[in-house]
């Protein structure tokens, strides 16, 4: 949809006692995912996630290249206030993996293999959970 934008993330709750759950950021129209391709606002994430996240909390971020500015803020960010940060970036040592608590690299030169590969990996945890 927006061509131009190659990371996305997501903030995992927590669940309360009383099984309810606070709101979770995606990407799914909370803001325009268009703005965070703008060097203005590289801190789009880090602002959401200022406002989102808790002690105890998971934050996913996918990358192709690992060097998104606006990941690299959101990832300090989450750290910075007790969130659990894991990436799946692109290739090998990338400067994501340096900010993130678990970093599992795609390592492929093809943008399209990486953004997939998320894919796999997310049915693969909703699988073991269901189990």
């Amino acid at each position: 949809m927006f061509p131009n934008v190659e990371s996305n993330l997501w903030i995992v709750k927590d669940f309360t006692a009383d099984h309810s759950h606070r709101d979770a950021m995606d990407d799914s129209g909370q803001y325009d995912r268009r703005l965070a391709t703008t060097p203005a606002i590289d801190r789009v994430f880090a602002r959401q996630i200022e406002a989102l996240l808790r002690p105890g909390d998971i934050l996913f971020m996918l990358s192709t290249s690992g060097r998104s500015q606006n990941l690299l803020l959101a990832a300090d960010t989450a750290g910075k206030l007790g969130g659990t940060r894991v990436a799946l970036p692109g290739q090998d040592q990338t400067p994501l993996d340096q900010l993130t608590d678990f970093a599992v690299n795609i390592p492929s030169p093809n943008g399209q293999r990486v953004q997939e590969a998320p894919l796999l990996c997310g049915h693969l945890v909703v699988g073991i959970i269901e189990e």
